[in-house]
């Protein structure tokens, strides 16, 4: 797996793969409003969401997406 650490990247992969940005958070099990707040500039991103996005978007290509 190769690890992206951009969250608006990972985001758009899984989309890209026909994951909702909400669909891809429950996967993840983060918030929902955990990207939006990124966005904002409330909250900086840390390792470990990215690390959980990464590999929700990872297991869904694995099982066949």
């Amino acid at each position: 797996m190769d690890m992206i650490t951009d969250y608006e990247q990972i985001i758009a992969r899984g989309e890209r793969a026909g994951l909702s940005e909400k669909e891809l958070c429950e996967r993840a099990g983060i918030a929902q409003s955990t990207p939006w707040r990124w966005r904002r500039g409330d909250v900086m991103p840390n390792f470990r969401s990215i690390l959980r996005l990464n590999r929700a978007v990872e297991e869904f290509l694995d099982d066949g997406a």
